[in-house]
């Protein structure tokens, strides 16, 4: 241990959060991530220190671990659809489709206008050969937002 990890406060998530940028920014990733796993421990309700996790993952490209830690994030914030459509991207990225498809439809249950998440759901119905669900999110999108362009494209003919 050096002088600097002798100086920060070992139980005040900010301090060990500090310390953890900087260590990332001297390429130590590893030492880094115990640090704002650290963090994370000692104030469970606050996510800023997953979010930083979920950055450095992404720098290394693990990519179970970056859902692993937007799961964490949604313990304490279950209504977040920004970590929600970042859960779907990277279930998009991991091939799995079907938990792709539950985040989705948990930012629609949390927000029913939400035409992102509509639309991303109803272009995997269609890639799934369901077009009859497809169309009906397509028709949802039209009624919250007539001129949506993705969504006439889907829907020329069933008009």
């Amino acid at each position: 241990m050096d002088l600097s990890e002798l100086e920060i406060n070992q139980n005040d998530p900010e301090s060990l959060i500090s310390f953890a940028k900087s260590l990332e920014k001297q390429g130590e990733r590893k030492k880094a991530e115990s640090y704002y796993e650290k963090a994370a421990n000692i104030d469970k309700s606050k996510t800023t220190a997953l979010f930083h996790l979920v950055n450095l993952f992404i720098n290394e490209g693990r990519l179970s671990s970056i859902t692993a830690t937007y799961k964490k994030i949604l313990i304490n914030e279950p209504n977040n659809i920004e970590v929600l459509h970042r859960l779907a991207y990277f279930y998009l990225l991991s091939g799995k489709e079907l938990l792709r498809e539950e985040c989705l439809k948990e930012i629609i249950r949390i927000d029913p206008k939400n035409i992102d998440a509509i639309e991303k759901i109803g272009s995997l119905a269609y890639k799934c050969g369901d077009e009859e669900k497809a169309y009906e999110y397509f028709r949802l999108i039209l009624e919250i937002d007539p001129n949506n362009k993705n969504a006439l494209s889907y829907l020329p003919s069933k008009m």
